[in-house]
């Protein structure tokens, strides 16, 4: 059969970009896929993989781990620890697996699948095992490294209400309200990308969200696999923006007249909602979403969004 014409594209195949010639037959059009879709993740775990042999990366794990000037982020969860000297990725430990039962002769690096290669959104892409006898092992995983610093009040300090907590709180909202409503586009667009691809945000904390204020760009720092099916986290990412847990206890202090506050919370809210129609997603109930409104946080959902 004679062939007409050979024609590379690129096309997102269940959350992955595959890239494939489209071979256009005299008769008949048929797709050879040419590039299999794990490669570009394969290359970003080759990629640690060699740098962490050719820097004596495993025997120094532990002692990156154990120095406090390396952590850079903290949470119920997890803590995450820069690496020294480099600038891609970051080491982050579970605080309840941190010490499993795992036998390992030696330390070992693990591949883990990035179902998003071609985005950093903060990602896992390996985990390290470290002996620790005969048949327990240190669990290290490594992270894209996200940039920015951390958004807001901090989870273990939004329990309780105290001036300098309001002060951090009121700052944070004041410098996010004059972002530019691209960064609340893309926001939303990164928001959607890490559903689909089928990771969770961990919005429990707003310092698991990252602003930069170089780029004017909102990341994310604590991207999970889903346990299972939940909703789309446009409510839960804005719950966090607007004070997560600090924002109930505000409630609860009687501090939701406070002008300033509540100005500061529309200029988020009037560019987040904008978002969402440019990006045409709706949102979905969920346990953040629904405080939103419980706690008065939020007075109204505006009916096109829900």
């Amino acid at each position: 059969m004679k062939i007409n014409s050979i024609n590379t594209y690129n096309k997102i195949i269940n959350g992955q970009k595959i890239r494939y010639n489209k071979i256009n037959f005299c008769s008949n059009d048929s797709f050879v896929k040419s590039e299999n879709k794990d490669l570009k993740s394969e290359k970003t775990y080759k990629e640690f993989k060699n740098w962490a042999e050719k820097n004596n990366f495993l025997s120094e794990i532990k002692n990156i781990t154990n120095s406090p000037k390396n952590i850079i982020g903290s949470g119920f969860e997890g803590i995450t620890y820069q690496i020294p000297n480099q600038d891609k990725w970051v080491i982050k430990v579970f605080k309840r697996s941190d010490f499993l039962k795992i036998p390992n002769e030696k330390p070992k690096i693990i591949e883990i699948e990035d179902k998003s290669p071609y985005l950093n959104i903060g990602q896992t892409i390996a985990k390290i095992e470290v002996p620790a006898g005969k048949e327990y092992s240190y669990v290290y995983y490594i992270l894209k490294k996200q940039n920015g610093k951390p958004y807001s009040v901090d989870f273990e300090d939004s329990i309780f209400y105290t001036e300098n907590s309001m002060k951090l709180y009121l700052e944070s909202l004041k410098k996010l309200s004059e972002y530019p409503q691209s960064s609340f586009n893309k926001l939303i667009k990164d928001i959607k990308t890490i559903t689909e691809l089928g990771y969770e945000i961990d919005c429990s904390n707003p310092n698991n969200i990252l602003v930069d204020d170089e780029l004017k760009s909102i990341n994310f720092v604590d991207i999970n696999d889903r346990l299972k099916l939940k909703n789309n986290q446009y409510g839960e990412v804005l719950y966090s923006l607007l004070g997560g847990n600090f924002a109930v206890t505000l409630a609860f202090e009687e501090n939701q007249d406070n002008e300033m506050l509540n100005e500061l919370r529309n200029k988020i809210l009037d560019k987040y909602y904008i978002a969402m129609r440019n990006n045409n997603v709706k949102f979905e109930k969920g346990m953040f979403f629904d405080k939103l409104t419980e706690y008065k946080i939020i007075k109204e959902i505006p009916k096109d969004l829900i």
